[in-house]
């Protein structure tokens, strides 16, 4: 996951990683949906102190995580 925010990164694009709440940990999806919509408005609260356009931006991850960013990219707004 590190290889890609460099890969990223190298090409002017901010990646930025988020660990979320696993169902092996006793989660939930309810939790792990919650942990990335509380990660999105952390990164939108600091998202001019880190010189991201926050109108600009996707989601992308692998496995369970590409589940939740596809997700998270169909249900939110803007």
């Amino acid at each position: 996951h590190k290889g890609i925010s460099t890969y990223l990164a190298s090409h002017g694009i901010a990646g930025i990683r988020v660990s979320y709440s696993f169902p092996s940990d006793g989660s939930n999806f309810k939790d792990s949906y919650q942990d990335l919509k509380d990660a999105l408005k952390f990164i939108h609260k600091h998202a001019k102190e880190w010189n991201l356009d926050e109108k600009n931006f996707g989601f992308g991850g692998h496995s369970a995580g590409g589940h939740l960013s596809s997700y998270m990219a169909m249900t939110t707004k803007g």
